[in-house]
C-alpha cells in the first residue's frame, strides 16, 4: 500500500474537495483522481461518493479515514523520532556505581548535556555492584556502565578513566586515630568491616593481605562503599574503602595506608559489537576526555 497515496487520501477527505486538496498537496488533479482510484481499487471499498458538486466520505471511507489518520500519524512520529535519534538525539542508559551516584555521575552527565543542549537527550541511571552492572550490561539493560573490572570478557570494552585511592577509616575516637597512615599489619588485630566476596572491591583489597599472609578479624560484610563507610561511623569497626565524598560526612577519620596497592581503577564499559545510537558513541568519547573531580585522579 503506498504511503503516498494514503496521505493523499487523508487530506482529500479533510477537504472533501478535488481542486483544493490537489492544490496543497502540489499534484495534479488527475493524479490526485487516479491516486485514489489504485487506493480503492487496492483495498475494494469505494471511499467517496459525490454529492452535488463535492464529494465525501462513504461510512466506510469515514472509518477508514479514522484508522488511518492515526496510523499514517504514528509513522510521520516514528520517522521524526528516528531522525532525531540519527542527529545525536534520544535516551542512553548508564548503569554505575553507587559511590560515583552522589557527584561524578551527575555531573558528567549534566555537563554532556549542556554541551550538547542544542540537542534532546536524556538519561535512565541505574546503580549496582559491579558483577550486577556487568551483567545487566550483557543483557542490554545498559548502554554504558561506570564499573571496576572483575574479570576478563572479551565481548567488553573498558576504558580506564581514573583511580580512586583506597585508605583506612575508623571511628574518630579509635585508638589509631592519633596516627596519620598505617600498614595493613597494624590494622589486623581490630574488628574490621569487609566488602562481600561477589563485589569488585572484595577482588581488589583481599589480595593485598594475601602477600602478607595475615588477614584482617572480619565481624561484618556488605556490598556497597556507602554501607560500610555508615557501618564504621557507627563503631562496628573499621574498614578499608575508596575516598569518596560521602567520608566528609561522617564522624570518621581518613588514614594512608602505606603498602597497599592502590588500584581501584574506574571503567567506562559497554558492548564492542553493539551498535549504539549516535548519542551513547558520542557520550562515551566524551566521557574519555573529562576531567574528574579530586576523588578519581583521571588519566
Amino acid at each position: 500500500m503506498n504511503l503516498f497515496h494514503l496521505k493523499y487520501f487523508i487530506k482529500l477527505a479533510e477537504l472533501e474537495h478535488y481542486t483544493q486538496a490537489s492544490k496543497e498537496l502540489n499534484i495534479t488533479q488527475p493524479s490526485l483522481s487516479h491516486a485514489i482510484s489504485t487506493l480503492e481499487e487496492e483495498i475494494g471499498v469505494k471511499l467517496f461518493e459525490k454529492k452535488g458538486r463535492n464529494i465525501v466520505l462513504t461510512k466506510p471511507g469515514r472509518i477508514f479515514f479514522n484508522i488511518i489518520k492515526a496510523a499514517v500519524n504514528n509513522i510521520d512520529e516514528a520517522v521524526e523520532y528516528i531522525q532525531k535519534i540519527n542527529s545525536g538525539e534520544g535516551l542512553i542508559n548508564i548503569g554505575f556505581l553507587r559511590t560515583l551516584g552522589v557527584w561524578t555521575v551527575p555531573t558528567l552527565c549534566r555537563k554532556f548535556k549542556q554541551d550538547n543542549e542544542e540537542k534532546e537527550i536524556n538519561f535512565n541511571f541505574y546503580n549496582g555492584y559491579s558483577e550486577s552492572l556487568i551483567t545487566g550490561l550483557k543483557k542490554g539493560d545498559y548502554d554504558v556502565i561506570f564499573t571496576s573490572k572483575i574479570n576478563d570478557d572479551s565481548s567488553i570494552e573498558y576504558i580506564p578513566l581514573g583511580n580512586q585511592e583506597l585508605l583506612l577509616i575508623i571511628p574518630s575516637d579509635h585508638e589509631l586515630a592519633e596516627k596519620e597512615s598505617v600498614s595493613l599489619e597494624e590494622i589486623l588485630d581490630y574488628d574490621f568491616i569487609s566488602f562481600k566476596k561477589n563485589t569488585g572491591l572484595h577482588k581488589i583489597i583481599m589480595p593485598n593481605f594475601s602477600k602478607i599472609k595475615k588477614y584482617p578479624n572480619t565481624k561484618y560484610t556488605a556490598e556497597e562503599d556507602q554501607v560500610v563507610a555508615g557501618l564504621v561511623s557507627q563503631g562496628f569497626g573499621i574498614a578499608i574503602v575508596p575516598d569518596m565524598p560521602l567520608l566528609e560526612t561522617l564522624d570518621i577519620k581518613k588514614l594512608t595506608i602505606t603498602d597497599i596497592e592502590q588500584n581501584r581503577i574506574f571503567y567506562l564499559a559497554y558492548l564492542k559489537e553493539q551498535n549504539n545510537i549516535p548519542a551513547v558513541n558520542e557520550f562515551i568519547k566524551y566521557v574519555g576526555t573529562y576531567k574528574f573531580s579530586k576523588y578519581i585522579k583521571s588519566y
